[in-house]
């Protein structure tokens, strides 16, 4: 090893023992946003969670299991048609896949159901606003980027597929793989006061809409409100005209309702934690994949009070990924060596050389995977007798042909979805968002959806 390369990795292990991240100033009790939150936990075998509940900065408000039952009622709704109650995990960029399927399922005959409660983690707190509205077309256009510039800032530089050991240090003194500051700009501009005026609106109808985090300090996932805070930008319960000037008050208020879907999107390592009100909050997929058990519980007591399943609150569950996690080329290869990797699992032959933040993000990777699979797994059987609409992404999207439309930015041509992402690698080298790819999942989200294909449904 070389002389600079012994300095630069002695720096490396320098910053690794002693970088610390400092947080933003202090937020003063007028400026605080006080969401309404309900701590989502998941029981102890043999006895009740010991975390105490946040007193303080936190309102007392009913459970969330309470809130839920008030909200879907008891079987059929006023309408005549079952409440519905839409769950949209996280998955990053595979987010394009949810908002496709949503399109999708837009356009059939009846449209998208009008859900009652719509919960949304990570990604699927970017979908959860418009799908909670009816607005599939947003959802679409807020997956369609032309460059991941549009959402992320890295801190970290591939070559070669591999991170530099200058921009190992880059991470390590930013706390993160990249800044979501780009995301931040780009919710403020989506979710426009005539945005929060509907949601403020079904609100006030008794629908909710919930984003998840999880507050790092008390280790607990949360739900936030994000209905009761879209009402607070309307203090006086009357929608802003046109073009008024939005006040120092309403700013505040927008801003809070940014910060938690922001808070839910920030993945360890790979985006800052945010902080909302002097508390630090990051990726709901920590502990949860999608809301699960305290919604399942109402789920499993609506089977005891409404004897006719068909009457039953319908559960729609849209998984933005695969629920695998894709196998790791392990074995070092050649410079410039072609694929195909050398047998996965084969003893035979010399590991590749890791570091540092490659085997974080892979074990994170791997943990987020199992959450995610239980996350689903805890929903789906929580009512035999009345199982959910349920999809995700299969194997197949992969090979799901797409043809670039003129004008989109990225080029034109006809490739599969593997295919784009191979481009979008060969043009772009991106750290987490690939334009080519995504809009290749949007196309076969929307594919599915338009046809109605769920990995399983209620029986007719």
């Amino acid at each position: 090893m070389s002389r600079p390369r012994n300095v630069l990795l002695g720096l490396f292990l320098l910053l690794a023992g002693g970088c610390a991240v400092h947080p933003p100033a202090p937020v003063a009790p007028a400026e605080m946003c006080r969401f309404v939150r309900h701590d989502l936990q998941v029981e102890i075998p043999g006895g009740s969670d010991a975390n105490a509940s946040l007193t303080g900065d936190a309102r007392a408000e009913p459970t969330l299991a309470s809130q839920l039952r008030a909200t879907l009622g008891a079987g059929t709704s006023l309408t005549g048609d079952a409440p519905a109650m839409l769950f949209l995990s996280g998955g990053s960029l595979h987010g394009a896949f949810g908002a496709g399927f949503l399109h999708g399922l837009a356009q059939r005959p009846g449209g998208l159901p009008e859900f009652k409660v719509v919960t949304g983690i990570s990604t699927g707190s970017i979908l959860a606003t418009f799908a909670f509205l009816g607005d599939t077309q947003k959802l679409v256009e807020g997956y369609s980027i032309t460059n991941e510039s549009e959402l992320l800032t890295p801190y970290i530089r591939i070559r070669n597929g591999r991170p530099t050991l200058t921009s190992l240090i880059s991470v390590l003194k930013h706390g993160a793989v990249a800044s979501l500051e780009p995301l931040r700009g780009r919710l403020r501009e989506e979710f426009t006061p005539a945005v929060l005026w509907q949601v403020r609106q079904r609100h006030m109808d008794g629908r909710r809409l919930y984003v998840g985090v999880v507050d790092v300090d008390t280790g607990t996932a949360v739900a936030f409100d994000m209905g009761e805070m879209a009402s607070r930008y309307f203090p006086d319960g009357q929608e802003a005209a046109e073009g008024a000037a939005e006040t120092p008050a309403q700013a505040r208020v927008r801003d809070c309702y940014v910060a938690a879907v922001l808070a839910s999107s920030s993945a360890p390592l790979a985006a800052p934690p945010v902080f909302i009100d002097n508390r630090m909050y990051v990726d709901g997929g920590a502990r949860f994949g999608m809301f699960s058990d305290e919604i399942g519980s109402v789920i499993v007591d609506e089977a005891s009070l409404v004897p006719n399943a068909a009457e039953r609150t319908d559960v729609y569950l849209i998984v933005n990924g695969t629920l695998r996690i894709d196998e790791n080329c392990g074995k070092a290869r050649p410079q410039g060596a072609p694929e195909p990797c050398p047998p996965y699992g084969a003893l035979e032959g010399a590991h590749a050389d890791w570091n540092l933040i490659e085997l974080a993000g892979r074990s994170e990777g791997i943990l987020v995977n199992q959450v995610y699979r239980f996350s689903a797994e805890r929903i789906l059987e929580r009512d035999p007798s009345n199982p959910p609409y349920f999809a995700r992404m299969n194997p197949d999207s992969d090979a799901h042909v797409y043809t670039m439309p003129a004008g989109s930015g990225l080029g034109t041509g006809t490739m599969n979805c593997a295919a784009w992402k191979e481009e979008d690698k060969r043009l772009l080298n991106p750290v987490q968002f690939y334009p080519r790819y995504m809009r290749c999942l949007i196309d076969y989200g929307s594919v599915r959806g338009a046809a109605g294909q769920w990995d399983f449904q209620p029986p007719p």
